[in-house]
């Protein structure tokens, strides 16, 4: 990706393919792992101011690259709100379900209870990450930008209106 400049990894305009999410995972993971290694060394706390801002940006760059890869399928990044608004729901159906089925017993640590509820919450948002990682991506130019190049990576088209090219307000 050496076309890719540092400010493109926090932009969320512009599409990535497969390979170009799979990159920036691996830059996000070792990024991760070196703020956790420079922690230690300087014996921070993990849940020091530091740590807030390094997790903010990082937590930030992963959402810019979703919303890219989304826009790669033709989806706007506003799908992302109704798709935590559904599994937020998800969640306390299936916890209220476990609980009526079970009893607030099973929730103590370790508990059948537990484990169902973490399983079934859990197992659509390792789908979602399976399903970015692995579909393929709307071939040719589409309203989010070009087709991604062989570096996985395309910024959004030069004729987008200016409003959409506003790095204050991330599209849709």
């Amino acid at each position: 990706m050496s076309d890719v400049s540092l400010i493109d990894i926090f932009d969320p305009r512009g599409r990535l393919t497969r390979k170009g999410l799979a990159i920036i995972a691996v830059m996000l993971a070792a990024a991760q792992g070196g703020a956790y290694a420079a922690m230690a060394a300087l014996e921070t706390a993990l849940n020091s101011p530091s740590s807030y801002v390094i997790h903010s940006l990082l937590a930030w760059a992963a959402m810019a690259a979703i919303c890219k890869r989304l826009h790669d399928f033709g989806i706007g990044a506003k799908a992302i709100a109704g798709a935590v608004a559904g599994y937020v729901l998800w969640s306390f159906v299936m916890t209220f379900a476990v609980v009526g089925a079970l009893g607030e017993d099973a929730f103590v640590a370790g508990g059948t209870g537990l484990i169902l509820v973490m399983a079934g919450t859990g197992l659509p948002l390792v789908a979602f990450i399976v399903w970015l990682h692995c579909a393929a991506g709307e071939a040719g130019d589409n309203r989010y930008g070009p087709a991604p190049g062989s570096s996985g990576y395309a910024r959004p088209h030069a004729s987008l209106p200016a409003a959409c090219l506003n790095p204050s307000r991330i599209s849709s």
